[in-house]
């Protein structure tokens, strides 16, 4: 996860990453999510089926603020709970890129 965060820093072409079954957890999607803040190629980002909860989902809303251009978000059938949801809720009354969510 360290390297594909280094490699989301830099890219320019990438703008559709797609992680499903991973076991990704809280702290691999911190990690993740730090190489995304600067990344403004990714459109749509599938991490679905994994082991993600509440901070691991604070994590991702911090990405959606007003330069977000992220237009798909799939987090179906991780661990979120309540206040995973409200997270994404704050994120997206600043967020206008954001056509899909999924936390199913």
């Amino acid at each position: 996860i360290s390297s594909l965060s280094r490699a989301l820093k830099v890219t320019e072409t990438l703008s559709i990453l797609s992680l499903p079954c991973n076991l990704l957890d809280d702290s691999s999607v911190r990690i993740l999510a730090s190489g995304m803040q600067e990344n403004y190629t990714l459109t749509s980002l599938d991490l679905s089926h994994n082991k993600i909860a509440d901070r691991g989902v604070k994590a991702l809303a911090k990405l959606l603020d007003d330069r977000s251009v992220l237009i798909s978000l799939n987090l179906a059938d991780n661990h979120v709970h309540a206040d995973g949801g409200k997270y994404m809720g704050r994120a997206l009354k600043l967020n206008s890129s954001l056509r899909s969510l999924n936390l199913r």
